[in-house]
């Protein structure tokens, strides 16, 4: 897992987009992943 939560009272869900759909809120709102399609971009 990547990153951290913005810290505050009333977070309902958060996703790191690191490749998942799983919510690290704690809340148990995990989501599902359809079509996806990554890109590596090079600048």
């Amino acid at each position: 897992m990547c990153g951290a939560p913005i810290a505050g009272a009333g977070l309902v869900d958060w996703w790191p987009l690191d490749g998942n759909a799983n919510d690290y809120s704690g809340n148990g709102n995990n989501g599902v992943s359809t079509n996806v399609q990554l890109y590596l971009l090079k600048l």
